[in-house]
């Protein structure tokens, strides 16, 4: 997860966010507060970084942050 922030802080601060995302229709109509959510918690960077995140990034961090344990691999 922050590997994956740190790329997506980076990604937005050269305006180059990533702009695609499987099943994004489906995403924002389940998954409305949860997105709210992330938002909320990553609103700190948005104003640091003078950055906006956009629903398909929200989208790959709503997916690590919901895989299941056994799906990630300890090294």
């Amino acid at each position: 997860l922050y590997i994956h922030i740190s790329c997506l802080v980076e990604r937005l601060i050269r305006q180059v966010p990533i702009e695609n995302y499987n099943n994004l229709d489906q995403l924002m109509q389940c998954q409305e507060n949860m997105i709210n959510n992330i938002k909320r918690a990553f609103s700190g960077i948005e104003e640091t970084y003078n950055v906006k995140i956009n629903v398909e990034e929200i989208g790959y961090v709503y997916d690590i942050i919901t895989a299941p344990t056994e799906d990630l691999e300890v090294f």
